[in-house]
């Protein structure tokens, strides 16, 4: 089970929002020996293909979320947060994901 800081990082709220939002809810996570970072999203397709490509948009569950160290070694926080935008680049390029908002929380650390 995640042990997440509120509600709106709970795969549940995801699930909830993905019907209103219009997409699926994904879940993105980067564990590495530095730590461990998570991101939920909606992803929806966007409506227009380019050349029969379908690329897609994603966007935090309303709420405050967007990612989040769960897990860290204090020394390695900044290399933990290179090593973990490294792979979610990769990812979005594999995924075709051309556009992201995040909603971050103003209470939290995140990244």
């Amino acid at each position: 089970m995640l042990k997440a800081p509120d509600i709106y990082f709970l795969p549940e709220w995801g699930q909830l929002f993905q019907k209103h939002d219009g997409g699926k809810a994904e879940i993105f996570e980067f564990k590495h020996e530095f730590g461990h970072v998570y991101c939920q999203f909606i992803k929806k397709p966007i409506k227009d293909s380019v050349e029969s490509i379908n690329y897609f948009d994603i966007i935090t569950p309303y709420g405050f979320s967007g990612p989040i160290v769960l897990e860290c070694d204090p020394f390695k926080r900044e290399e933990l947060i290179e090593l973990y935008e490294k792979e979610f680049q990769k990812y979005c390029l594999d995924e075709k994901i051309v556009i992201e908002y995040v909603r971050f929380s103003p209470w939290l650390k995140i990244i």
